[in-house]
């Protein structure tokens, strides 16, 4: 990454340049984390003006002198280009919220950094971050970050064509405040795509392996599905997916000395069956229109298990009594798993899953040199290694589990 670049609004930055201000770049750093930090803490999903808490040492991390961060936060806060909430609680751990002010919402534009403390200091950064992993990931983390690339300007056309014909329907279908709040989400949403394409590009990519949940997290994890066909690579790639993986796992868990006999037998057998032969939500879908007349789409059932997993108690009481209707006593374990810290039962599941997937499946690849990209229960591969890969996921699903998931293999690059 010989030129460091960062991201800011475009109408950012035409303010900025009308601006009499010595160290301009502190403004362009401040305004990409602001940005960047939106998309890397996977707040503001439905892409939202919102406010977005930030730790001040983030900033202070690039700009050490205090005088100097302060003076670029009041010039960017006085001329309406930031907003603050003014919400500070070291106790509640409650940092000051940010975002830019509706007036600037636009898309983005890079800026090269040219002062060497902060980029090198940015470089320094990425570096030490994706070196904090454990010693048996350096042989994938230097894979991923040696090779991974996209076709960037066939990806930024597709993302291009995507907005323009948004913007369409946009443009014909609200007016007014609505209008508005639409068209927000819309550029919000493309600089989403748009910094996620250009930090590949610009060889800006990380690679950590997350504490919580034992995931590897990376540009590619966090990618959008329909770019994958743009990954560049000498051969084309296939990705083997874990069929209905989410239910899957659950099952394994269920089946656990974890659990033990507290469900009743023939449900407990029925949900092992729907899981195993990867007919989960295929088998769902009939089963409750069989009980009610109506109907589900896959996407429905699979958007419901989410809620179901991911949730509080509280919310999304349609989609829990859909899924309670079909298995009532696993739907009332699940409640009683998320009682107190709800977040808590995705947490073991996803642990669950990266001990196999990362720990164990991911380890024996790199043990038998297959080159790979992963994201968490799938794996990207040439086509000569598709059956070696298969098999090694459906050996180590045997040997700890006695149970062996369907697989889905496709091609997704040319």
């Amino acid at each position: 990454m010989s030129i460091v670049k960062r991201y800011i609004p475009e109408k950012v930055y035409d303010k900025i340049q009308k601006l009499d201000y010595k160290n301009v770049e502190h403004l362009y750093v401040i305004c990409d984390m602001i940005y960047r930090s939106t998309i890397y803490k996977k707040e503001n999903k439905d892409y939202s003006n919102q406010f977005i808490d930030i730790p001040k040492y983030y900033f202070r991390d690039l700009i050490v002198d205090s005088n100097s961060l302060s003076s670029a936060f009041d010039l960017l806060k006085s001329n309406k280009i930031i907003l603050s909430d003014d919400v500070y609680s070291k106790l509640g751990g409650k940092a000051l919220g940010y975002k830019f002010n509706d007036d600037v919402i636009s898309k983005l534009m890079s800026v090269n950094i040219e002062k060497k403390t902060i980029s090198k200091k940015i470089i320094s950064n990425k570096n030490d971050r994706n070196n904090l992993v454990n010693e048996k990931l350096h042989k994938y983390r230097n894979y991923f970050l040696n090779n991974f690339k996209i076709d960037y300007q066939k990806s930024i056309d597709y993302l291009n064509n995507w907005y323009d014909n948004s913007l369409s329907i946009i443009n014909s279908s609200y007016v007014g405040g609505n209008y508005n709040q639409e068209w927000t989400k819309l550029v919000n949403k493309y600089n989403h795509l748009f910094i996620s394409l250009s930090a590949i590009n610009d060889g800006d990519l990380y690679f950590r392996k997350n504490d919580t949940n034992g995931r590897i997290d990376t540009n590619l994890t966090s990618l959008k599905s329909e770019y994958k066909q743009f990954i560049v690579s000498k051969e084309p790639l296939y990705q083997i997916d874990i069929v209905n993986s989410q239910p899957f796992i659950l099952s394994l868990y269920l089946n656990s000395s974890y659990v033990g006999g507290i469900l009743d037998e023939k449900e407990l057998l029925k949900y092992n069956d729907w899981t195993a032969s990867g007919l989960f939500y295929e088998m769902f879908e009939r089963t409750y229109f069989k009980n009610t007349g109506k109907t589900l789409t896959r996407k429905m059932i699979k958007d419901m298990m989410f809620c179901i997993f991911y949730s509080k108690n509280g919310s999304y009481r349609k989609e829990k009594t859909i899924f309670n209707n079909v298995f009532p006593t696993i739907g009332e374990w699940i409640d009683k798993q998320k009682e107190n810290k709800h977040n808590e039962f995705a947490i073991k599941l996803q642990k669950i899953e990266s001990k196999i997937c990362i720990d164990v499946i991911s380890q024996e690849l790199d043990n038998e040199d297959i080159e790979y990209y992963t994201i968490h229960d799938a794996w990207l591969v040439n086509k000569e290694d598709i059956q070696k890969t298969k098999n090694i996921i459906m050996n180590k699903f045997y040997k700890y589990f006695h149970r062996r998931p369907e697989m889905k293999i496709e091609k997704i690059n040319l």
